[in-house]
């Protein structure tokens, strides 16, 4: 049995990809060069209409008007495939400046990240901060990141401590990462601490 060719000609403003569209089982036809009509017959058909339209984007001899039609019809479906540029992801640290606060003083201690930062870590000085401060409040943008009221001593987070991990919510641009700080020692004492963690680049 010979294959049947399914090209009618072109409708107006019909486009045609040189593709086989054959039926039948005879495989000396199968996949012979013959005009596929985009939109007829199976005009309606969606998947055919987008197999049609990705087989114009990929032929190098399709005019300019073909493939605007073609991208047009992709995105009015919602299949328009983009590329974007990987995002890499980076181990960084975001520094808090030394402040000196007097005793009892609480200190509240805003930072402003410039690329999208996840804190993972916060590590404070265990000569000059962590005996001597308490940590009453931290929040990203408006999110609290304690689970509880309470406040927790900075010894937690010195450099030497055994268990400091704090993997908090991410910090977009725009966000800011808030600490408030005790000093609960009976002298000026400086804060100096810096957070650890993955930011988002290009």
């Amino acid at each position: 049995m010979r294959g049947v060719s399914v090209s009618p000609p072109p409708k107006k403003g019909g486009f045609v990809a040189n593709r086989a569209l054959y039926f039948g089982n005879d495989q000396a036809d199968f996949g012979a060069p013959s005009p596929v009509v985009w939109g007829s017959p199976f005009q309606g058909d969606p998947d055919y209409e987008i197999l049609g339209a990705y087989e114009i984007l990929g032929d190098v001899n399709a005019t300019a008007p073909m493939k605007a039609a073609a991208q047009a019809l992709l995105a009015s479906k919602g299949k328009v495939v983009t590329t974007t540029s990987p995002r890499r992801e980076y181990s960084q640290v975001l520094p808090c400046t030394s402040l000196a606060i007097t005793t009892l003083a609480q200190r509240e201690i805003q930072l402003n990240p410039q690329r999208p930062f996840r804190p993972e870590k916060f590590r404070a000085s265990s000569t000059h901060t962590a005996p001597f401060f308490v940590i009453t409040a931290y929040s990203i943008g408006q999110d609290n990141q304690f689970v509880g009221p309470g406040s927790i001593p900075v010894d937690l987070f010195s450099e030497v401590a055994l268990y400091s991990q704090i993997e908090a919510y991410t910090a977009n641009l725009g966000s800011l990462i808030t600490l408030t700080v005790q000093n609960i020692d009976t002298n000026t004492r400086d804060f100096r601490a810096a957070f650890f963690g993955t930011s988002l680049g290009n």
